[in-house]
């Protein structure tokens, strides 16, 4: 395992701030989607679970940081859809295998 990825793993063990966090999740993905797609692509889902969160905490008022529902989603889905790309660029390439159908 790369050095990054055990530092970010080491740094989503002790972040308190959901956003903070949320970019960690993603920063994850991006670093592990060449070494295990699935765990990438469980990594962005969680981050867009996560980003879900927030939209409750900013519709609810006790949110810190005050982002449109549109932002937080546009951030985790450019995520996903980099880790979905990824993915289906390795699959046409022959780097791992197509995914059954």
């Amino acid at each position: 395992m790369s050095d990054k990825i055990t530092q970010l793993e080491e740094k989503i063990k002790v972040e308190a701030n959901p956003s903070e966090l949320v970019n960690l999740l993603n920063e994850l993905s991006g670093a592990v989607r060449s070494v295990d797609i699935n765990r990438a692509l469980k990594l962005a889902e969680e981050a867009k679970k996560l980003a879900a969160v927030g939209v409750k905490a900013i519709e609810q008022g006790i949110a810190r940081r005050n982002l449109t529902r549109k932002q937080i989603y546009d951030e985790a889905m450019v995520k996903i859809k980099a880790a979905r790309d990824h993915t289906k660029l390795m699959m046409d390439k022959g780097v791992i295998p197509k995914a059954p159908i």
